[in-house]
């Protein structure tokens, strides 16, 4: 177990080097819901929460904690996710990823948990699949016990919405929180869920449905669902609701929860607002012309710049350094028929949309440009 948990900082630690030279964004929560949570009773909580999102070109790192405080006591709960990706270039991408999480509440032992997945990566940005296989642990207390996991995803962006299928299945021996009965006990079970996101400029909108069907120690086929709306009212503050219901989770130690949130969230970063557009860099223009090659020629034009570099879903989020050609800056790539997202960096400032593009919103909420490709 030890050599385990070695192996899942070393890989932490490896992914955090490198997300040190990516994109982030980092939030906090403040807020209060009602919960109806297994094992303690229904009740008012006040809530705190936090998270950190790391993109890099070969490396992605996610967290978040959430601490809730009622008359049933107090529940905190963290987790941290990581993966290395392969080279760009290949058609099947390898991806490396490794996951820790602890859950706790007044007068109940701690569950954590530890995982490593190999995946294998199809497709790109705006498409694609993936499936692996991971293990790990489960420790409640003192008592550790091994994991299996399978899983495979399957994700469609377009324009400004995002689809994903994921499939989940577990072997561990484990007790559910909330239990009378704590004894450890054979556990199988698959989880099929379907979430949907729409980001445009200041307001963002998702929900996510599933299934659980149990093999070995879960009855019959249960569901859940959840969704959240959040409208950033300036760059730096937005307004959250939330609500939904959750299975009881083994492997994270979380019970059943019933739940109605409200919070009020605080970025590092700019975010797009309702109130503002965003920011562009004046006076930079992207043009994507074919080639009789069969290639595109991309040219940026940016006045006064001594470096201009491009990344977009065509590079994997790769950054690509232009080349000055007069008063333009110029690279060629081969870029798949559709639509794709793009930005640039002028002079090592900010990744932002050209201007003459229709603009939406990244992952980390930042500004990125559309382009078509006939």
């Amino acid at each position: 177990m030890r050599r385990a948990r070695l192996i899942l900082h070393v890989c932490f630690l490896t992914i955090a080097a490198r997300a040190l030279h990516a994109q982030w964004q980092a939030t906090a929560d403040a807020g209060f819901s009602h919960l109806r949570q297994s094992g303690i009773p229904e009740s008012d909580a006040g809530t705190l929460g936090a998270s950190l999102v790391m993109i890099g070109d070969r490396s992605t790192l996610r967290s978040n904690a959430l601490a809730a405080a009622g008359p049933g006591g107090l529940t905190v709960q963290g987790l941290a996710a990581g993966s290395l990706l392969g080279p760009a270039t290949q058609p099947i991408r390898w991806e490396l990823g490794g996951l820790l999480s602890t859950f706790g509440e007044s007068q109940e032992l701690t569950t954590s948990s530890g995982e490593l997945m190999a995946r294998a990566r199809f497709g790109r940005t705006a498409y694609g699949a993936a499936a692996g296989l991971g293990t790990g642990a489960v420790a409640r207390g003192s008592n550790a016990q091994a994991l299996l996991h399978g899983q495979a995803d399957a994700w469609v962006s377009a324009s400004d919405e995002l689809f994903v299928a994921n499939l989940s299945a577990v072997r561990t021996r484990a007790a559910f929180p909330g239990d009378t009965n704590s004894t450890p006990v054979h556990l199988s079970y698959a989880d099929l869920s379907l979430s949907w996101r729409h980001d445009r400029g200041g307001l963002s909108v998702g929900a996510t449905a599933g299934l659980r069907h149990g093999v070995a120690g879960i009855d019959g086929t249960r569901g859940w669902g959840s969704i959240e709306a959040v409208a950033w009212i300036s760059d730096r503050e937005a307004f959250v609701l939330s609500g939904g219901t959750t299975l009881a989770d083994a492997v994270r130690g979380v019970p059943a929860t019933r739940y109605v949130s409200a919070a009020i969230r605080f970025a590092v970063r700019p975010h797009p607002s309702l109130t503002h557009r965003p920011a562009t860099i004046g006076g930079t223009l992207v043009a994507v012309e074919p080639l009789s090659s069969g290639a595109q020629q991309i040219e940026v034009r940016a006045a006064a710049a001594s470096r201009v570099e491009l990344m977009a879903d065509f590079t994997d989020w790769n950054p690509e350094v232009l080349e000055r050609a007069g008063n333009v800056w110029r690279m060629q790539r081969v870029i798949p028929p559709g639509l794709h997202r793009i930005a640039v960096r002028i002079d090592g400032g900010e990744w932002i949309a050209p201007a003459n593009l229709r603009q939406v919103t990244d992952d980390l909420g930042g500004v990125v440009g559309l382009i078509t490709i006939p």
